[in-house]
């Protein structure tokens, strides 16, 4: 029988095995994975399942056993103790948009589940879908509100936010906003927070520093909404940089990737078709420029010696680019972790302020170093 885990192990951090095992084993038994009185798999299923030796999982399941999360039977391994153990204290509910299923969100929502679980705090998760008729069904949401989470993290867009607001606001739930915020939140009595926007001028002066530096006379700006928020036209049209913004063709459709990237595509060849390309392509989302890339790539236009490119970037995921491209990083399991310390802090204290963003301008390949300097030539 082959085993699934609630967890994998990460060589690249700076926790030993042990740690990890036990950390991973802890967060599966408080948030369910593993309920009261289950057996555990065996120390080999653990091995074979995580790459881990013998003695890592022997030592992990001592000291889960010393903390009372577990038992060791001889001869029958080690059976979840949760309910003689420390039981989970509270419970969060996280929303999520049908459409919300890239790598990003779920990084951050793991992140936030094992750190909510190491303080005996259950997340739980559940996806608004949508009907037929565009409206998000609030049908299942409704059975995980009649739980009564003590807050809801709700990741939700411009269309479902004023709605769900004014339904957790009649249920009297506590809730916070990590994507649109209601146009009047003054009359949400239960909305105790909303995602506090990043310094966009602060990402974009260095880059609009390196544009001057590299002389760039044209940007094409490429964007899904006019309302992006990572929007460098103010700037860089004050520092005289023409800049044009692409069209893009996107419809229902384009919830699929694979379409998403084929009318991206799309629209660059149209926008090839209509004269020479600007000195540098700025995108707002990885996918974007996954889309667009082989385009360029087949017309010969050769990055970043015909064309230069900066792109938003999902650190450790999203699509891969065989060149390190300048880009705007943002690193979900950061902000993962810094939502879970503001929510804990205001389980301790009733106080709750939702960290920015965790984003950052990354110099790559795109601006030389030559570029980059103070009177450097193209």
């Amino acid at each position: 029988m082959q085993h699934t885990f609630p967890f994998l192990i990460d060589r690249t951090s700076g926790q030993t095995l042990t740690d990890q095992v036990v950390s991973g084993v802890q967060s599966g038994i408080l948030r369910g994975f593993w309920k009261d009185g289950q057996s555990l798999p065996t120390r080999k299923d653990f091995v074979n399942g995580l790459g881990v030796s013998g003695n890592v999982i022997q030592h992990a399941m001592a000291r889960l056993a010393a903390e009372g999360l577990i038992v060791s039977r001889p001869r029958l391994g080690c059976m979840v103790r949760c309910a003689c153990g420390r039981k989970v204290s509270r419970l969060v509910l996280n929303i999520s948009a049908g459409r919300d299923c890239s790598f990003s969100h779920a990084c951050f929502l793991n992140t936030l589940r094992e750190r909510l679980a190491e303080a005996r705090i259950q997340c739980v998760s559940t996806t608004l879908p949508r009907k037929r008729t565009g409206r998000f069904d609030y049908a299942f949401l409704d059975y995980e509100l009649s739980r009564r989470p003590d807050l809801v993290v709700a990741n939700v867009g411009a269309m479902e936010v004023e709605s769900l607001s004014r339904r957790l606001d009649r249920m009297s739930i506590p809730y916070v906003l990590m994507g649109a915020a209601p146009k009047f939140p003054t009359r949400h009595p239960n909305l105790l927070a909303t995602r506090r926007q990043p310094d966009v001028q602060s990402l974009l002066r260095p880059f609009v520093d390196d544009c001057r530096a590299a002389k760039i006379r044209s940007v094409l700006w490429v964007a899904w909404t006019e309302h992006a928020l990572l929007d460098p036209r103010p700037m860089l049209e004050k520092a005289g940089v023409c800049v044009e913004t692409l069209p893009l063709a996107l419809d229902e459709s384009c919830e699929n990737f694979d379409n998403l990237f084929a009318a991206v595509g799309e629209s660059f060849r149209a926008r090839l078709a209509r004269g020479p390309m600007c000195d540098l392509i700025f995108s707002t989302d990885d996918y974007l420029t996954k889309g667009f890339l082989p385009v360029l790539l087949e017309s010969g236009l050769r990055i970043p010696e015909d064309v230069r490119l900066v792109t938003f970037r999902n650190k450790g995921g999203g699509p891969a680019f065989t060149k390190p491209f300048a880009s705007i990083e943002n690193d979900p399991k950061v902000r993962g972790e810094s939502v879970a310390e503001d929510i804990l802090k205001w389980f301790k204290t009733g106080e709750m302020a939702l960290s920015s963003s965790a984003l950052a301008y990354v110099r790559g390949a795109t601006f030389p170093v030559a570029d980059s300097r103070a009177g450097g030539k193209a």
